[in-house]
């Protein structure tokens, strides 16, 4: 946990207030494991770092890619870091893990008309680099419209159910090593 801490304080540069009060809502509303939340947002927003995306726009993407990473988890069943890399793939510019989890497609053609709806006159190899990753973000974000929400909408479900179990499991072991680390040091 420290060191997701540690990630996640770096990636903020110190100012997490609000990011923080996002991964305590999510635990709240879902029971997800803090720790889990911290590190992936704290993973994201190292990605739009490397974008060179303004402070608050990154914050934004980050939440976003987190947020999509839950219900690309949910409704697509798989498991949560899966659909976490897996973003974070399609982030990278690959093509194969986000096609093969959710059949999204962020191959030129399909970015090329994402940017013709959006009336940008321009061509995909003609975009900057975090342009060309917040394109591929809109262009996620359009395609997958229908996992947009699952995870608070299916909440209920076995599935759904069984991840938030596990996160808790996640929870409650980091808690008992909490306890028991001291007297471990002792002995």
């Amino acid at each position: 946990y420290l060191e997701n801490f540690n990630l996640f304080q770096v990636a903020f540069k110190g100012n997490y207030e609000s990011a923080e009060r996002f991964i305590n809502k999510m635990s709240e509303m879902y029971g997800l494991d803090e720790s889990w939340l911290t590190q992936t947002v704290g993973k994201f927003k190292q990605l739009t770092n490397a974008m060179q995306l303004t402070e608050e726009t990154g914050e934004k993407v980050a939440k976003l890619l987190t947020q999509m990473s839950l219900d690309i988890s949910s409704l697509y069943n798989v498991d949560i870091d899966r659909a976490a890399q897996t973003l974070s793939s399609a982030m990278a510019g690959q093509t194969k893990p986000i096609r093969g989890v959710t059949g999204g497609d962020i191959t030129q053609p399909t970015l090329q008309t994402t940017l013709d709806q959006l009336g940008i006159d321009k061509a995909v190899n003609q975009l900057s680099f975090a342009e060309k990753r917040l394109l591929i973000i809109i262009s996620l974000t359009r395609q997958l419209n229908a996992s947009i929400g699952d995870m608070g909408r299916t909440i209920e479900s076995p599935a759904n159910q069984l991840r938030i179990m596990n996160e808790q499991w996640e929870r409650l072991t980091r808690a008992v090593g909490n306890v028991f680390l001291p007297i471990l040091k002792i002995i």
